[in-house]
C-alpha cells in the first residue's frame, strides 16, 4: 500500500474537519427546530389539519 504523503494527509484532515463541522451544525439546527416545535405544541392557538381515514390526496 502506498505511504501517505503530507499533502494527502492534509487533505484527509481537512475533509474530516468539514465532516465534523457539518455534523455539529446539523445537530445544532435539529435541536433548535425541536425546541421551536415543542413551543408551538404548547400554543393553544395553533392551527393544524388532522387527516382522517378516507381523505384522499
Amino acid at each position: 500500500m502506498e505511504q501517505l504523503t503530507s499533502g494527502n494527509l492534509l487533505i484527509i484532515i481537512v475533509i474530516g474537519g468539514l465532516i465534523i463541522a457539518l455534523l455539529v451544525w446539523l445537530t445544532y439546527r435539529n435541536q433548535k427546530d425541536e425546541e421551536e416545535f415543542e413551543e408551538n405544541m404548547n400554543d393553544p392557538k395553533r392551527d393544524f389539519h388532522k387527516e382522517h381515514e378516507g381523505e384522499g390526496m
